[in-house]
């Protein structure tokens, strides 16, 4: 993997250690496929304790905070939290995430 950049050298240990990358378990299980309509990415993303062959990951999300779009009234933003501990409770992973989901007519609409 020469000439790699250290994120996509992260992400290919991180799919090799566990078989399932936090951003696919979120991926996978926070927004349904017919809310989301994409995101602009990560903000910020953090692995303050290594991923080992073996562990058992569970991702929590909070929404740190949301809104309807001012420019496209169909969609909200969303900011997210996104934790992943392994089998001890240590967090493995942290990052921030923002979303795009559909949202229902505003009333009066």
């Amino acid at each position: 993997m020469a000439g790699a950049s250290g994120p996509v050298r992260r992400a290919d240990r991180q799919r090799l250690a566990h078989r399932r990358p936090h951003h696919a378990l979120l991926v996978e299980n926070y927004l349904a496929a017919e809310a989301s309509l994409g995101g602009p990415g990560v903000d910020e993303i953090r692995w303050p304790y290594p991923v080992r062959p073996g562990d058992t990951l569970r991702v929590r999300a909070t929404v740190v905070e949301s809104r309807r779009s001012l420019s496209k009234p169909d969609r909200g933003i969303i900011k997210t939290l996104a934790e992943t501990a392994n089998q001890d409770g240590r967090t493995v992973i942290r990052c921030t995430a923002i979303n795009f989901p559909r949202v229902r007519p505003a009333p009066g609409a």
